[in-house]
């Protein structure tokens, strides 16, 4: 019983192996040039079949940014201070979560989007860099 509910959960793709969100489906791409003056932030969506079939959508103080697929991974420069990150499904399922925080200038900040065995897509920080 273990193996299948933990089996349902999507898993976290590293940095390194998530693949970039493709252009065609970046629709901020001032977002995405590095600058030192900004702070990086990391999106990455978690791997699995749960959830797979959508889409997220993601925005960013209210700029939609990219949709995003299962294993792929999105790079923002954010200019310092609060920030509001706030994805939805192309099914519009789960609602909208968000996450609040506030950045500086040169930090990393990575957050991921999973679905946990419960269901619903979630965005959270990573326990990791990676």
């Amino acid at each position: 019983m273990v193996a299948a509910i933990s089996g349902c959960a999507t898993t976290e793709v590293s940095s390194d192996r998530a693949r970039p969100v493709p252009a065609a489906r970046v629709f901020a791409p001032q977002l995405t040039e590095p600058d030192p003056a900004k702070a990086h932030v990391v999106i990455k969506r978690d791997e699995g079949l749960l959830g797979s079939p959508m889409t997220i959508h993601l925005f960013a103080n209210a700029d939609t940014v990219a949709d995003i697929e299962p294993g792929e991974l999105i790079n923002l420069y954010l200019k310092p201070g609060r920030q509001i990150l706030v994805i939805n499904d192309s099914l519009q399922l789960t609602g909208s979560p968000a996450i609040s925080f506030i950045c500086e200038a040169g930090e990393t900040k990575v957050y991921r989007i999973s679905v946990p065995g419960g269901g619903g897509f979630i965005l959270q920080p990573t326990r990791s860099a990676n």
